[in-house]
């Protein structure tokens, strides 16, 4: 019976360390897209707004919301939020902006 328990033991220790890794890789890749769709929300509401963005903003809060989530800067590149801002913005057809407008910025 101890022979019994101790190789399960072993097994299950030793399953335990790529299953530990697995979760942690697959929570901060949950965290990673959740920050960027953060990101891509905050930056629709201000075109729906009728602001325009420049790089310069759209670059101010990745990094800023990269920095309150503790996640590498330069992870997300500006040109990655822009196409999902625009996706988003057409698949949605959100009010108070149109595609052709989107586009252009």
């Amino acid at each position: 019976m101890n022979d019994v328990l101790s190789i399960i033991g072993s097994v299950a220790s030793i399953a335990s360390i790529p299953l530990a890794f697995y979760l942690y890789l697959k929570s901060q890749a949950e965290k990673f897209l959740g920050v960027r769709k953060d990101i891509v929300n905050r930056l629709a509401f201000q075109l729906g707004e009728g602001r325009t963005l420049t790089i310069f903003e759209v670059q101010a809060v990745i990094d800023a919301r990269l920095r309150e989530n503790r996640l590498k800067f330069g992870s997300i590149r500006p040109n990655e939020v822009i196409e999902d801002l625009v996706t988003e913005t057409i698949a949605l057809n959100r009010p108070g902006f149109s595609r052709h407008s989107v586009v252009e910025h």
